[in-house]
C-alpha cells in the first residue's frame, strides 16, 4: 500500500459534538478500510483477505448494508490514542474531492453515493476533521483517500484500482 503525506492544512470549523484537536497530540488512532461495494439483492457478502475487520465490523456492516458484495480492497492506520475506524464502501472512482468528518472513537461506514458519502449509522459521533476522496492526477481509475491529521497536514493512501 502507497501512503501518500502532504503538507497543506486545511481551515477546519469546529464540530459541536467533539472537542477541537490539540496542535501537538492525537486525540485518536484512526483505522481507514476501503472497501469496493457492488450493491446487490442478495445478503451482503464480505471478502476480506487483509483481515481489516473484526466481528463488530462484520456486524455493523452486515445491519447497515441491504445487499451485494464488499470486498477489502486496501488499509492503513493513523495516528495515536483511542480507536476510531472508517469503512469506505466504494461503488467506483469519484472525478471530483469528496469529504466527510471522520468518526470520534467509533465506527463508521462510509457509503458512496455518486460523488458524495453517506455517514452509516446516521448518529455515530463525528470529530472536527476530515477524510477525502480524490481521483489520482491523470489516472482516472486510481482513487485515494486522505485524512486529517491532528496536527495539521493529510496523510493517506491508495483506495484500490477500479476495473474498466
Amino acid at each position: 500500500m502507497a501512503l501518500f503525506t502532504y503538507s497543506a492544512s486545511l481551515a477546519q470549523s469546529p464540530s459541536p459534538l467533539v472537542p477541537s484537536a490539540s496542535p501537538r497530540r492525537p486525540l485518536q488512532q484512526l483505522t481507514v478500510v476501503c472497501m469496493h461495494y457492488s450493491p446487490g439483492a442478495e445478503p451482503l457478502r464480505i471478502i476480506d483477505s487483509f483481515s481489516a475487520l473484526t466481528p463488530e465490523d462484520i456486524a455493523l456492516l452486515q445491519k447497515c448494508v441491504p445487499g451485494g458484495t464488499a470486498e477489502v480492497s486496501e488499509r492503513g492506520i493513523y495516528e495515536e490514542g483511542p480507536k476510531a475506524k472508517a469503512i469506505l464502501l466504494l461503488t467506483g472512482p469519484v472525478v471530483q474531492r469528496v469529504s466527510a468528518l471522520q468518526p470520534w472513537h467509533s465506527t463508521a461506514i462510509y457509503l458512496q453515493e455518486g460523488q458524495s458519502l453517506a455517514i452509516l449509522p446516521k448518529d455515530v459521533p463525528v470529530f472536527d476533521k476530515h477524510l477525502h476522496l480524490e481521483q489520482l492526477q491523470d489516472a482516472s481509475r486510481n482513487n485515494i483517500y486522505l485524512i486529517d491529521l491532528t496536527a495539521g497536514g493529510e496523510a493517506g493512501g491508495s483506495t484500490g484500482v477500479w476495473k474498466r
